[in-house]
């Protein structure tokens, strides 16, 4: 499966779209890793100054593809519980484990996630939307029998 990069445009190329995205709805979804970016955090008032991985998933509803997701992981201790649910969820680490990333192996692994959708303000005072990501364990029972209205 090619990933798409996009096209290159001219100079002298229309513009025809915004590049606006797509929300997804709310629901659970499986997931695919499409690749992560390693990225440096300068930190705030919440957190120090850390590494973080921008996450890349592809959302695959029952009908197909319906997007993509960035959710950055942030390699700091006050994150532990969303690390450790992303490598449960992926199948690379198991509940009460102490685990060390494998971050090599986490393109084209697959998982179940949480999709909501996030509301904020918009620095020119609009409401905007955004999607957030729960990371859920591996059903116990074959991945095939994913049934999302059980969740």
């Amino acid at each position: 499966m090619a990933e798409d990069l996009g096209r290159a445009l001219g100079w002298d190329d229309e513009i025809t779209s915004d590049g606006e995205f797509s929300i997804i709805p709310e629901g659970n979804y499986p997931f695919t890793v499409l690749g992560y970016e390693r990225k440096r955090y300068p930190g705030g008032k919440k957190m120090c100054a850390c590494n973080y991985a921008a996450v890349h998933i592809r959302i695959d509803g029952p009908d197909g593809s319906l997007g993509t997701i960035t959710t950055n992981l942030y390699l700091n201790d006050k994150c532990f519980g969303l690390l450790s649910a992303f490598f449960r969820s992926i199948g690379l680490k198991k509940h009460g484990e102490s685990y060390t990333p494998k971050w090599g192996q986490i393109t084209g692994t697959t998982g179940i996630c949480k999709v909501k959708i996030r509301k904020f303000q918009k620095n020119d005072g609009t409401e905007g939307e955004s999607n957030d990501v729960q990371f859920l364990d591996p059903p116990a029972a074959n991945a095939d029998d994913f049934n999302p209205d059980r969740w």
